[in-house]
């Protein structure tokens, strides 16, 4: 378990807001694990972020302090908290119990804070976590960012709830991750698509005790599937859920060599079946999620809360899917599904149909104006 333990946080107000840039790695490991045992609002962002960046997110959040490479600062920005009987301050004060605000990307808008409570992250968490098997004597391994929510939520806080030892590799190579599980025994580990595609690139030996490898935040395909299952095996779960529902929401179950094949390889792999108290529900073929582990909302942005979270609280992805044998498929993003003429074609499917078709490299199918179809 990592050790926690930060002086100059523990000076800090129970609730005040500590923006956060580090580096992936133990500092900012014991930062956010700081934080969230002091009972503070920990704002990470990507290590990358420029200094104006930082500077309008801290005002935007009224922190309290920022830590970066150069240890804490407290800001010069009023305590929003401290003002909360003024009449303008209602739209800073944090809701109770909140432990995190994580930034969405902004890549298709404005940049959203969702703003998830101790009890949601705590929850999903230990449902991570039982699932699958942490525990002091089945170590944890990732090589992903713990300023996104996948690996904060489910390596980070799953591990430190069991007292499960972390295997934390701060930048990814392919033969010094698959080193580190096998040097620490970790029996479960944590990838991405992108990163897979890297590893089976290398091809490094499968580390002793590791059962599986966890994979998730991108549609996993049959082709990069097959490579895997052609190298490794039925080594790989899939899962699926968004930063609005603390992470994951779905898992695959673990599956012999034959139900991979049938599942992964000969068809699109599916993203699995829904976390214990979770509920599917799909709306004109969208995913929509009701789950306790559910964000608060938008920080400062109640007309976005309302436009994704319905009154009796449906999260609605913006991800199409279906149901196959019980396990959710999904099919691409709402606003990508393509109106030929009337018929409805989904770019994952178009993608998967030219890759058994032959065609080699990297493409992505998109819908183009076309005067007789409206899109083609």
């Amino acid at each position: 378990m990592i050790r926690t333990g930060h002086g100059a946080l523990a000076e800090l107000p129970v609730g005040a807001r500590v923006v956060i840039r580090l580096p992936n790695g133990r500092a900012l490991a014991d930062t956010l694990l700081s934080c969230f045992d002091l009972k503070l609002v920990a704002v990470p962002l990507h290590p990358r972020s420029t200094d104006r960046a930082v500077a309008a997110i801290a005002e935007r959040v009224s922190a309290t302090a920022l830590v970066d490479v150069h240890g804490l600062h407290r800001t010069s920005l009023p305590d929003a908290d401290a003002d909360a009987g003024a009449a303008d301050e209602g739209a800073h004060a944090a809701p109770d119990g909140l432990a995190f605000i994580m930034f969405t990307s902004g890549s298709t808008g404005p940049q959203k804070g969702v703003m998830l409570s101790r009890r949601a992250v705590l929850g999903n968490a230990a449902k991570t976590a039982a699932l699958h098997g942490l525990a002091p004597d089945r170590p944890h391994g990732t090589c992903l960012p713990l300023y996104h929510c996948n690996a904060l939520v489910m390596s980070l806080l799953g591990t430190h709830l069991t007292g499960a030892p972390l295997t934390l590799r701060p930048v990814f190579d392919p033969a010094g991750y698959f080193a580190a599980l096998n040097a620490t025994g970790a029996r479960t580990a944590s990838i991405v698509p992108a990163l897979l595609a890297d590893l089976l690139e290398t091809g490094p030996d499968w580390p002793d005790g590791l059962e599986y490898l966890i994979t998730a935040a991108a549609p996993l395909s049959s082709d990069l599937a097959r490579r895997f299952h052609r190298r490794y095996g039925p080594r790989l779960r899939q899962g699926y859920g968004l930063t609005e529902a603390v992470n994951f929401s779905f898992t695959m179950p673990r599956l012999d060599d034959a139900g991979f094949r049938d599942q992964y390889l000969d068809r699109m792999p599916p993203v699995g079946a829904p976390l214990p108290d979770t509920e599917l529900r799909l709306e004109s073929g969208e995913v929509w999620i009701r789950t306790p582990d559910l964000m608060t909302g938008y920080w400062q942005d109640s007309r976005a809360t309302a436009a994704t979270v319905t009154d009796d609280g449906w999260l609605r992805t913006g991800d199409l899917g279906e149901l196959r044998d019980g396990l959710l498929v999904l099919r691409g993003r709402a606003g990508e599904r393509i109106n030929r003429g009337g018929e409805k074609h989904y770019p994952l499917d178009l993608e998967q149909g030219w890759r058994r078709a032959g065609l080699s490299g990297r493409f992505a199918a998109v819908a183009v104006g076309e005067p007789t179809l409206g899109q083609d």
